[in-house]
């Protein structure tokens, strides 16, 4: 048996090591759901981070290419 005690009211309680095991599971997939939540983020952020920075070095390729083509024509 395990004591709990809840944090809203302060008031202890037993509880049997099913019970237990079930709101330790609830707590670790609350805690593994928000992680992972906020590593999906960060994922979807590296990646439209990188698609921008591809975007640029396209802009800057195409600027050098039109800059070394008007310096061949002189």
């Amino acid at each position: 048996m395990h004591e709990i005690i809840c944090q809203k009211c302060k008031q202890a309680f037993k509880i049997d090591e099913a019970g237990y095991a079930d709101i330790v599971k609830q707590v670790r997939d609350t805690e593994f759901e928000q992680q992972l939540n906020e590593r999906l983020g960060l994922a979807e952020k590296e990646k439209e981070n990188a698609v921008e920075l591809a975007k640029e070095q396209v802009v800057n390729e195409k600027r050098m290419e039109k800059r070394m083509g008007s310096v061949l024509v002189l």
